[in-house]
This record gives structure tokens, sequence and C-alpha cells, in this order.
């Protein structure tokens, strides 16, 4: 995140936060007028890169506290309204684009043989700490990646922006089951999705384009292994996506807290990544301009 980058998020959010503890405070039972008692040692715009750096490289408490002066104790208590704040204010980061831009989005990105597709899909995993409870245990353990995960599913459109984040779900679960149950968006007839292997039978209810699997005991024909390595090259965006995600190491480390919490920490990610994308798009469409 480049500094002006921070400016401009400092600048949406800082009122929210400032009326939030406002809010806070006046619900209270006060024996003492507000402004009376502890204050943040911190403002606002120190809690926020507080925030940010734990994020992108999901540093510990103690590290956290030694580098903005707290106790280790005070620190989450200093991130807990930056973090709801940002998860309110960053969740209208993560939406389709309407008729008219998704129209345009196809025409300039894929052209000929992939014309129809708006959303490419794909899941990723994150390490997470060994459930105690055995069935959980069981459940987040991960065959591909041979370790307990977190598993969650992005659709982003041919751009790279996030347009869909499903729930996390545990490791075990297959790519087409949560595809399946996680209510991917609203298609138009005849946009489709892309999808790798892991996806194969979602075209039984959606318009999709994967690539072709290899029959048992026989050869991939030549043409059908050249429109792989094509459709190959055409989901390279979501994987720069995920790269992007995964700078924040918070979504990347061995996740540390509590799983019930996952999913508001993933989503403030993506919405972070799409204010990134999206102010580079700008920027490069300007320079192209002038």
């Amino acid at each position: 995140m480049t500094v002006p980058e921070f400016d401009d998020l400092y600048e949406k959010v800082k009122n929210k936060i400032g009326d939030s503890l406002l809010e806070s405070l006046n619900k209270r039972d006060r024996q003492r007028a507000l402004g009376g008692g502890g204050v943040y040692k911190n403002d606002v715009r120190n809690r926020l890169l507080m925030t940010i750096i734990w994020l992108r490289i999901y540093a510990t408490y103690e590290v956290l506290g030694f580098l903005f002066d707290l106790h280790k104790s005070n620190v989450y208590r200093n991130m807990q309204p930056i973090l709801e704040i940002l998860e309110e204010e960053l969740a209208d980061e993560i939406s389709w684009p309407d008729k008219e831009k998704r129209q345009k989005m196809r025409l300039a990105q894929f052209m000929k043989e992939f014309s129809d597709v708006v959303a490419i899909v794909d899941a990723t995993e994150q390490p997470t700490q060994r459930p105690k409870d055995n069935d959980e245990q069981e459940e987040h353990y991960s065959g591909k990646k041979k370790q307990h995960t977190l598993k969650k599913q992005i659709i982003v459109t041919p751009k790279g922006e996030i347009i869909h984040v499903s729930k996390t779900e545990p490791g075990s679960k297959s790519d087409k089951k949560i595809f399946d149950e996680s209510d991917p968006g609203d298609m138009e007839e005849d946009d489709a999705f892309m999808g790798d292997k892991g996806y194969q039978g979602i075209q039984r209810d959606h318009y999709a384009i994967l690539p072709d699997k290899k029959p048992k005991g026989k050869e991939l024909e030549p043409e059908k292994k050249a429109r792989n390595k094509r459709i190959s090259k055409v989901r390279l965006v979501v994987e720069h996506t995920f790269g992007k995600v995964k700078n924040y190491q918070a979504v990347s480390q061995k996740f540390r807290h509590p799983r019930d919490k996952h999913d508001a920490i993933f989503g403030v990610v993506a919405g972070l990544v799409n204010r990134q994308i999206r102010s580079r798009i700008e920027q490069n469409t300007v320079g192209s301009i002038v």
C-alpha cells in the first residue's frame, strides 16, 4: 500500500472511527463526564496504521506493542474497533459490476474465444491450528495440503477485481461443493464462469468454461491440451489476485486466531486489495490518456 493509498483509506474511515468511539462511550453507565478516564495513547491515524501492519505482516501483539509503545494486552483493544469499521466500510468494495460495465469488460478482455467469460473462480487454503475436537480436526484436514486448513473461494473479473467471497470453509470441502453452496452471484444467461478442473460439474447448473479432463487410461487429444493451456493463461488473472491477497500475512500464514474471525479478516483484506487494484487501473487509464 502506497502512502497516498493509505491516506485515501484514512480519509474514508477516520470520521466513522471517531463516531464509533463516541457512540461506545455514550452507551456506558458513566460516572464521569466524557473526557474523563483513560485515552488511547495513539491517535486514529496510528491505530489504523497498526491495524494495516497487523494484516500485512501478521505480527504478534508483542511486536506491535513494541512498535506502537503499548502493552501487548492493549493491542487488540486498539485494533478491534478499527477492524469493525474496515469490515463495514470495505464491504461495498466487493460487488458485481452492473450490466453496462460487464459488457465493456467482456469485449475488452476476452475478444474471441472466451468472450462470454465475465467471472473467474478459484479457491485457496490457509493453514490453521489443529482443532482440539476430533470431528473438527478431521473436517479441517486437507488431503491436498496434508495439514489443517481454512478454505476460501473468490470470484474475480477479467481485470482481477474481487466480486464475490465465499464464507470460510474447512479444508476438506471440495471446490465444487463450496461453489454450489455459496450463491456466487446474479449472472446473465449469456455470462460464463471460468474455473479449473476442481469445478467440473458446475456446468450442469451454470454456463461455464472449464478445462477438459484427461480420460481414464487415455491421453488428452492435442487440440484439447492446447485449449486447456489457453484457459490456464486466462485463469492467471485470479492467481495474480490471490497473490495480492496473500501479501497480507494475516490470511497467508498459519491462522492463530479463533476460526470464527476468519471471514471478517479475509473480507477486510479483499476490500483493501480491490481498492488497490481499482486505484492502479485508474492511474494507468489517466496515464494513457495523458
